[in-house]
């Protein structure tokens, strides 16, 4: 999950929740925690709706 996120930021500056659902295949249900896991873990920072590379 991580490879995908950090390839995406490859070629993009912000990664909306409907981009992260089609990245990984999952529900917003799930999509959710993860991206919050993500922040926790400082390979993404939230801004408003969407999240950006720390």
């Amino acid at each position: 999950m991580r490879e995908r996120v950090e390839r995406f930021f490859a070629d993009h500056q912000k990664l909306e929740v409907s981009h992260f659902k089609e990245i990984i295949g999952v529900s917003r249900k799930y999509a959710i925690p993860y991206l919050e896991f993500l922040d926790r873990s400082g390979v993404t920072k939230r801004v408003g709706n969407y999240r950006v590379k720390r």
